[in-house]
């Protein structure tokens, strides 16, 4: 297990892009943040460049938390995604 308190220690944009790879953008983006709503991103979502240096800038606008594990990944508040992902029975 590896953690990372994005307060702490924010992803960089170069991070963010790596994240996102060549997945979709929109699972990534938090809509209930400010610039998510000031930007209209749900009206326009970015292209993952974009999207990474939003991100970068205003590491609240990352949908947390993420969980990877073999590449495979669940984005928020999925619990019962999240213990399939790790193998584990649902809450």
């Amino acid at each position: 297990y590896e953690g990372r308190e994005i307060n702490a220690a924010p992803l960089s944009a170069a991070d963010v892009r790596a994240l996102i790879g060549d997945r979709p953008v929109k699972p990534f983006l938090n809509t209930r943040n400010a610039e998510y709503r000031a930007r209209n991103l749900k009206a326009a979502t970015p292209d993952a460049d974009t999207a990474a240096a939003l991100i970068g800038a205003h590491n609240n606008l990352l949908k947390r938390p993420v969980l990877i594990v073999d590449g495979e990944y669940v984005i928020g508040n999925d619990l019962a995604a999240a213990a399939a992902l790790l193998g584990q029975a649902a809450p």
